[in-house]
């Protein structure tokens, strides 16, 4: 799919050689007819390296016949400026999307919210403006030479002087495209920070909203807004005073040029008058070249961001293993350690942790804010990687695995479930097409909140809000437990799921432990002492260390609950 545009960019390049030839023939064919008409004299016109002679009125119609051609071609080129636009957008989201999606979970976490919307959106689009900018320039260009060539054929003296007079003021008003390019490095970077900041809004609208410093947040967003403009009014000024100038000055130039050709009466009347007509023509074309630079400067800091963006994340690809995985077994971790590459955060996360897990077996986790527990989660999880030691599942390291086996047989219910904006089975289905109409419904069984999906209006078809609108707490929750059943994985585990339950959604959540145990190997992170006494072992963190490992007896229990 990428090399499509260059496609396009080759064909909108000979169209526009073609086009500029044709309106070139067009345009001396007019002022020839014309002075003729104006002179009485009616000399017929020999066809460049042909013996063909035309009258008037064959030179008319061959002008009305190109005229023909160059009308067609010109809806050719936009036809391919519109198609290389398209691809170009559709390459540069699917490159950016895809580097996103193969990152390690790491470099995700990274990403401020935001960034990915950002560059999918604005980065691409203005790459994809830029590429187009790009062709219509180089096809400008080409036609701009045609028509010059025709020019120099008539008369090769006055073309050398409009010419001259043309590179002069490009050169004359370079500075002000080179400092188009740096105004827009400037809105480009501000921009950006300021999509963050919207969407970092969207994410705490809640906790504004409970300070009450909404306003404030609006306020200080409004003042990044405002900064941004200023930003982008500068761009858009330096860049129209750059068009502006030079039609203007081209004109002028114009002007002195035929002023030169009069002084040094070196031109015919009808060459002289031919090049003055071809050249005017060919200033739009020089004023689209301009622009096409001009788009190249204000445009391409975007196209450097998003080539930024994805070479970085590139760059931190997950490093996937190619063994394939039938059953999970045993777990167990042997001397792990994990350290955070993040300021600000010294020493171990986890330290030399060595615990075995086996099939069926029901393991909490406990310890203090900060104990680890969020990062041995994501190291079972394989969303982190340990920076020391090892992770063995059925033997073998279980970096070695394929990733659509792991998580097909590994899961996650996490604390604050996120939502679709779907129905409810497309909820508990998560995009996994395999997974039947029937499953879902014994998923929800499973979970203890089937009877309420079916008591919903539309029962699973119901669709629900943002971020699971129309669903309780505990029902979320239960719901997000179902989603992990559906895809029949043999290790589940369950980030304080009881944190924001009540009485009853808890008892249901309970009752769903103990039907599983003994099935699927649970791990579940924990505060609450019914939760605890639901597990067999468990875990003691503190300080990245594991402290105790051992049977639920009213001693650890009392620590996990403390804690």
């Amino acid at each position: 799919m990428i090399d499509r545009p260059y496609r396009w960019l080759f064909g909108m390049t000979v169209a526009g050689v073609a086009v500029g030839l044709a309106e070139g023939a067009v345009l001396a064919i007019v002022v020839r007819v014309t002075l003729q008409l104006t002179t009485g004299e009616s000399d017929p016109w020999v066809v460049p390296r042909t013996s063909i002679d035309l009258s008037p009125g064959g030179q008319l119609c061959f002008a009305a016949g190109s005229a023909c051609i160059a009308m067609v071609l010109h809806v050719l080129i936009a036809r391919s400026s519109a198609r290389a636009a398209s691809d170009v957008l559709v390459a540069a989201r699917c490159t950016a999307l895809q580097a996103f999606s193969d990152a390690a979970w790491e470099r995700q976490e990274r990403e401020r919210e935001g960034s990915l919307q950002e560059t999918v959106s604005t980065l691409a689009s203005q790459s994809s403006q830029l590429a187009t900018g790009l062709a219509a320039g180089v096809s400008s260009l080409l036609s701009l030479l045609a028509l010059l060539g025709v020019a120099a054929l008539i008369d090769p003296v006055a073309t050398a002087v409009v010419t001259a007079a043309g590179i002069a003021l490009a050169a004359t008003l370079y500075p002000i495209t080179a400092l188009t390019r740096r105004r827009s490095t400037s809105y480009v970077t501000a921009n950006s920070a300021f999509a963050e900041d919207v969407s970092q809004m969207t994410g705490l609208v809640q906790e504004y909203r409970v300070f009450g410093v909404q306003d404030r947040a609006t306020q200080l967003l409004l003042g990044s807004n405002r900064l941004v403009a200023g930003k982008y009014e500068q761009t858009r000024f330096i860049q129209r005073l750059g068009w502006s100038l030079y039609g203007d000055v081209g004109v002028v130039l114009l002007v002195g040029a035929v002023a030169a050709l009069y002084l040094v009466e070196q031109s015919s009347l009808l060459g002289a008058g031919t090049v003055v007509v071809l050249v005017v023509r060919a200033l739009s074309s020089a004023q689209a070249v301009q622009r096409g630079a001009q788009n190249m400067h204000e445009l391409g800091p975007n196209l450097a961001a998003l080539d930024d963006r994805v070479r970085s994340l590139l760059s931190d690809a997950a490093v996937a293993g190619d063994e394939p995985l039938a059953d999970i077994g045993v777990v167990e971790l042997t001397n792990v350690s994990y350290r955070y590459s993040a300021a600000g955060r010294n020493g171990d996360a986890l330290h030399c942790i060595d615990l075995r897990i086996e099939p069926g077996e029901v393991l909490g986790i406990v310890g203090p804010s900060g104990a680890g527990k969020s990062t041995l989660v994501q190291v079972l999880l394989r969303l982190r990687r340990p920076t020391s030691g090892t992770v063995s599942v059925a033997g073998r390291p279980y970096e070695s695995y394929r990733d659509l086996d792991w998580s097909r047989l590994v899961t996650l219910v996490p604390q604050e479930p996120h939502l679709m904006e779907a129905s409810v089975a497309d909820n508990i289905r998560f995009l996994r097409d395999d997974i039947d109409d029937d499953i879902v419904r014994r998923s929800a069984e499973a979970a203890h909140i089937a009877d309420e999906i079916l008591a919903l209006p539309h029962g699973f078809e119901t669709r629900l809000g943002p971020r699971g609108i129309g669903l309780s707490g505990g029902q979320k929750q239960r719901l997000a437990i179902a989603r992990a059943l559906a895809g029949q994985p043999q290790l589940v585990v369950l980030d304080e799921p009881t944190s924001a339950l009540d009485v009853h959604s808890e008892q249901l959540f309970m009752e769903t432990i103990r039907e599983l145990a003994g099935t699927i190997t649970l791990v579940i992170v924990a505060h609450r002492a019914t939760t605890l006494t639901a597990c067999d072992r468990l875990l003691v963190l503190r300080d990245g260390r594991a402290e105790q490992l051992g049977p639920p007896d009213e001693r650890v229990v009392a620590i996990g609950v403390a804690e």
